[in-house]
């Protein structure tokens, strides 16, 4: 079965009484995989290629996060975009807020999808723990990782993922990745991806996630600056997922 979807309503009648049946007999969802890394990193096309060959085995949903479109990721477009405050040095405890609730408001909408088949996340919780954490060091740093995951999974809820993978490309390609990206869609780049040294910081606390955490996985994009195929980084990517399809 080859489905892709991102609501309910686009589903055909066999597979929504597969839905239906899940749902009642209670049984295990589906993967919710992160597909998470700097701005840059070529999470959008991965994500697209991940749902693409998830689509084979199962139905298969992306949801990209912040979701810009509605009230609460207005909240961060203008957050990211508004040129009187600097969103890199504001208070972590603050700024991670409105992504909180982004995804909190998508929750609902995330388990429906998980009763189908496999989700993609194109940033998830992870991405507010480094966004946010690399604007503290040492304890400070570890105290805030464990604030925001006990604030998302534990006391409000939200799934955690199967699997996390993290895109690493150097600060200097992923800067003009950025810019290509920025004039394909008529926009200026927002103020963290114009500073070049916070996104380094990022980078360096998703490394040094990847390092402690058996269930997040590093992918070198773009080793001494030259970026690799995107064909090529699907077939690791794939090389993580398939196995926990068969346990899923």
């Amino acid at each position: 079965m080859s489905v892709i979807c991102d609501s309910l309503d686009n589903l055909d009648k066999e597979t929504l009484l597969i839905f239906h049946v899940k749902r009642y007999k209670g049984e295990v969802m589906g993967l919710l995989i992160g597909i998470d890394g700097g701005d840059g990193a070529g999470k959008k096309t991965q994500a697209g290629l991940l749902q693409n060959s998830l689509a084979e085995h199962s139905a298969a949903a992306l949801v990209n996060f912040p979701r810009y479109q509605t009230p609460t990721g207005k909240v961060v477009a203008r957050m990211l975009h508004d040129k009187t405050v600097d969103p890199a040095t504001l208070d972590p405890y603050v700024t991670s807020a409105p992504f909180t609730l982004d995804r909190l408001a998508a929750m609902p909408h995330l388990k429906e999808l998980r009763r189908v088949g496999h989700v993609i996340a194109d940033r998830y919780v992870s991405a507010n723990v480094a966004y946010q954490a690399a604007k503290l060091e040492g304890e400070e740093r570890q105290q805030f990782i464990r604030y925001i995951e006990e604030l998302e999974y534990d006391t409000l809820g939200l799934p955690r993922p199967d699997v996390v993978i993290v895109l690493s490309v150097p600060a200097t390609v992923s800067r003009r990745l950025m810019e290509q990206r920025a004039v394909e869609e008529g926009r200026p780049l927002d103020q963290l991806e114009q500073k070049t040294w916070y996104q380094k910081c990022v980078g360096r606390v998703y490394h040094d996630l990847c390092k402690t955490r058996p269930d997040w996985f590093l992918i070198s994009c773009a080793p001494r600056g030259q970026l690799r195929s995107r064909e090529s980084i699907q077939q690791e990517i794939w090389g993580i997922v398939e196995p926990l399809l068969e346990v899923s």
